[in-house]
């Protein structure tokens, strides 16, 4: 089997993974354009994050206790959205990983490859991921039984059952990017922890950054 069919086409595990980079792609759209206002909650604050926001550039750091394996990950990286329908989503640490989402489009990259793995991006193919759900948070509602956990905290249950999310967490905090971690709580007990830092909105994308060309060169792959 090649490492393309591997990556495009492997077994659950391997698709787990990529599902864990899809997590943050649910964040085209939490942006508010005029933080801290007085006397709106946690809620408010994200709805009003699709006033303004076009792009969105920033890096993470993702914690995921896996349950069935008893082990805790670290992983390190940045993302790049650009609404309504761009997303590329790179790990750097502890191995350099990219993913690249078009529309229906998806592209995949390992470190140390030449080769970009084409796929489909079906939303049936990777379970019910924030992707689908949370790029439209101004309407999160229709989608989550929405409660407000404290002034900083919004926990959101999906209304239809059979899913793989169980629960997401958000953090809210008063800044420009008003989630500060975002927690998903899978079916199986896992869970995926992103805290968001060095945050940009509409500050302008790297020519390119958006193309399957770019995630391979030389830096990005070995000799």
């Amino acid at each position: 089997m090649s490492r393309a069919h591997d990556i495009s086409a492997g077994p659950r595990r391997r698709l787990g993974w990529w599902r864990l980079a899809v997590l943050g792609l649910c964040l085209s759209g939490l942006v508010v354009p005029s933080w801290c206002i007085a006397g709106e909650g946690p809620k408010q604050k994200v709805e009003l994050a699709y006033a303004e926001l076009r792009e969105l550039e920033g890096a993470f750091r993702q914690t995921s206790i896996i349950r069935e394996l008893e082990q805790e990950q670290q992983a390190e990286g940045r993302f790049f959205i650009l609404r309504p329908d761009r997303v590329r989503w790179d790990y750097l640490k502890p191995s350099r990983q990219s993913a690249i989402i078009r529309k229906q489009e998806m592209f995949l990259w390992q470190e140390g490859s030449r080769e970009v793995w084409p796929s489909a991006y079906d939303e049936k193919a990777y379970g019910k991921t924030p992707l689908a759900v949370l790029s439209g948070l101004g309407t999160m509602e229709k989608d989550f039984l929405v409660s407000v956990a404290s002034d900083n905290m919004l926990l959101l249950v999906p209304r239809e059952k059979g899913g793989f999310i169980k629960e997401i967490a958000l953090s809210i905090h008063d800044a420009p990017f008003p989630v500060r971690s975002l927690k998903v709580t899978d079916v199986y007990g896992n869970e995926n922890t992103f805290e968001f830092l060095e945050v940009k909105v509409n500050a302008g994308m790297p020519t390119g950054i958006f193309e399957p060309s770019s995630l391979v060169s030389p830096a990005a792959a070995s000799p």
